[in-house]
């Protein structure tokens, strides 16, 4: 503001005693007149470049203002998307694992009831059925889960067919719930089953024994006899 004012005292002052309108240019009236007349266009000329200056400083920092905003905006967008993505997969994952988790726990089941069993005709036929299944539904599931991965990380347009792929998860979770379900149940049969050939074993060797001791003892009634 101080030099706008300078500028004007200065100007206004040329303008009364050195302006030349025909000219249009300041015109000095003597030699002691040109030094500050050429201070005064030099001084007028910088201002001009300051204002100049100014002008551009404030309209860059207005574009670098407004671009930052778009910039702002534009972060907001990605972390809302990224937090999006990382809900939906979190969300695909955990039925996922739970389903992963019990297809292991059947297995190992069937594993530890094969090992319990022996070599028993029906448990190794039934159990090994079993067994191949699970495998097989747990391989399905494994390609599944990969699917709903893939569509996870492509779009959020594709939401729909997780949502699917997640119903179809469930679903086969039921299943494997239910052949779980079966499977307890023969090994519940295979227990008792168990169980009453120990019992007819030891009922056959207490009769063998009881056999065996009464042909001792009439063997022994005999050689008194004689």
């Amino acid at each position: 503001s101080s030099i706008n004012a300078l500028d004007n005292t200065t100007i206004s002052f040329a303008k009364l005693d050195y302006y030349d309108e025909p000219l249009g240019k300041y015109v000095p009236q003597n030699k002691r007149d040109e030094a500050p007349l050429l201070l005064i266009s030099h001084l007028k000329t910088l201002w001009k470049e300051f204002q100049g200056c100014s002008n551009w400083s404030n309209e860059k920092a207005m574009k670098a203002t407004r671009r930052l905003g778009k910039d702002n905006d534009e972060l907001k967008m990605l972390r809302q998307e990224r937090e999006d993505d990382e809900k939906i997969h979190r969300e695909m994952q955990m039925p996922e694992e739970n389903a992963i988790e019990r297809i292991m726990e059947m297995e190992q089941a069937f594993v530890n009831t094969n090992s319990m069993i022996g070599t028993t005709n029906y448990g190794d036929g039934g159990l090994n059925a079993l067994y191949w299944c699970v495998c097989y539904e747990r391989e399905q599931c494994f390609n599944k889960g990969a699917g709903s991965s893939k569509q996870v990380s492509s779009s959020g347009v594709e939401k729909c067919s997780f949502e699917e792929d997640l119903s179809t998860i469930k679903q086969e979770k039921v299943v494997l719930l239910q052949q779980q379900e079966k499977a307890n149940k023969v090994v519940y049969q295979l227990k008792e089953e168990k169980e009453k050939q120990r019992f007819l074993q030891q009922a056959n060797s207490l009769k063998a024994e009881r056999e065996q001791l009464h042909v001792k003892g009439k063997m022994e009634k005999d050689s008194f006899i004689e």
